[in-house]
């Protein structure tokens, strides 16, 4: 029996018949891919927002110095007036802000305290934002979440001066350095700024607080 005889195959046209398949299979990949990555670069901005609040996913905006949405009227106050010195002056972008000297004589660790008058609701905020400036004294402070008066029930945070510049300092409100709990943060009375010596001398600026959108 005669065998039939090989046709020739088009490589050319079979690719080009082909190739709507491919790109059908091909496209949701690349589709994909592209998605992650504008995911990663919206977390990145989001991220920098976040420290910067300068975007649209800022963090909420509680205390400048003004009043806002969950917040009252109210800033940094001394609560030890013999050897602590307190100015207002002017923070980064134009918010407030105090200078806090500390000097000889004092009778509270305490250096500086915000009180709320009504209890704030931080829940569901993990990062706290502290605007913050010192001299690069390398100098540790201790920044307190109060929730309860008179210091009673507080988480503690450890701030080391190793910037003459303002900066966002990151606190993270589920891992405080120091503390006993249960912490609620449904109810913050007062947050402060202490040192672990009633003769530590130094000084910084302190300004407003942002808490990130969750």
């Amino acid at each position: 029996m005669e065998e039939p005889t090989p046709r020739p195959i088009n490589v050319t046209t079979m690719a080009s018949r082909n190739a709507p398949s491919a790109v059908r299979l091909v496209w949701p990949l690349v589709a994909g891919g592209a998605l992650a990555v504008i995911g990663i670069l919206l977390a990145i901005l989001a991220l920098t927002g976040v420290i910067g609040g300068g975007s649209s996913s800022s963090p909420v905006k509680l205390y400048a110095g003004a009043p806002a949405t969950g917040a009252n009227v109210g800033f940094w106050r001394v609560v030890d007036t013999r050897g602590v010195d307190m100015k207002a002056t002017g923070g980064p972008d134009g918010t407030n802000a105090v200078t806090v000297r500390l000097g000889r004589g004092r009778t509270s660790f305490t250096a500086a305290q915000w009180t709320f008058t009504r209890p704030q609701n931080w829940f569901g905020h993990r990062w706290l934002f502290v605007t913050f400036r010192g001299h690069a004294s390398g100098r540790t402070y201790s920044f307190f979440v109060d929730f309860r008066p008179r210091h009673a029930n507080s988480e503690g945070f450890s701030i080391v001066d190793t910037s003459d510049a303002w900066r966002a300092v990151a606190l993270d409100l589920s891992a405080p350095d120091f503390g006993r709990g249960p912490f609620d943060l449904r109810h913050v009375v007062s947050v402060r700024v202490a040192t672990d010596s009633k003769a530590q001398a130094g000084a910084f600026n302190v300004g407003r607080l942002t808490l990130s959108p969750s």
